[in-house]
């Protein structure tokens, strides 16, 4: 059984698979992030604030730099690619880089 989405675009599929946990699947890009970003937004101030990246197949800088500066207190990146950690890690938001050390970090926290 296939679990509802909370957002769903053709593109990217963001899901609830547990409480806590939003899984995003898919591309998220200019066309769909500020619609994917409300949808997250709105599921974290709910409760779910660790974002399971494993299966997002693409993130532009700009995707990268709102969900680390997004000001949702405690959002986790989980799982992040290689592309989004060295984004992260070049982003002026995240000084030391918390992907080095561990492959979950706190969104706009400046120390793992």
């Amino acid at each position: 059984m296939q679990t509802p989405a909370i957002f769903d675009d053709g593109l990217l599929r963001i899901t609830r698979p547990r409480p806590g946990i939003l899984l995003l699947a898919g591309r998220m890009d200019a066309t769909n992030r500020g619609i994917a970003l409300a949808a997250i937004t709105t599921a974290a101030r709910a409760g779910d604030r660790d974002l399971d990246m494993a299966s997002l197949q693409y993130i532009d800088p700009a995707g990268v730099h709102a969900l680390l500066t997004c000001g949702i207190s405690g959002l986790r990146l989980r799982r992040p690619g290689p592309l989004i950690q060295r984004l992260a890690c070049s982003s002026p938001t995240t000084p030391t880089c918390p992907a080095r050390a561990r492959t979950a970090w706190r969104a706009g926290a400046s120390s793992p």
